[in-house]
């Protein structure tokens, strides 16, 4: 995404430059903790999941 889309942006609005690359770090790093997030509660429920099985 950055070649294709933020660094054509970039170079097509240089005043806001900081700006956009601003927002696709902040976008990467919200990405990253949601993936991180829905991985926890999978592995979460899957261990409820085993536990109520065994009862």
């Amino acid at each position: 995404m950055l070649e294709e889309v933020a660094l054509p942006l970039v170079e097509k609005y240089p005043a806001s430059a900081w700006e956009l690359l601003l927002g696709y770090e902040q976008q990467k790093h919200i990405s990253k903790r949601a993936s991180a997030a829905t991985v926890d509660f999978c592995r979460e429920a899957q261990r409820n999941d085993v536990m109520s099985s065994a009862r």
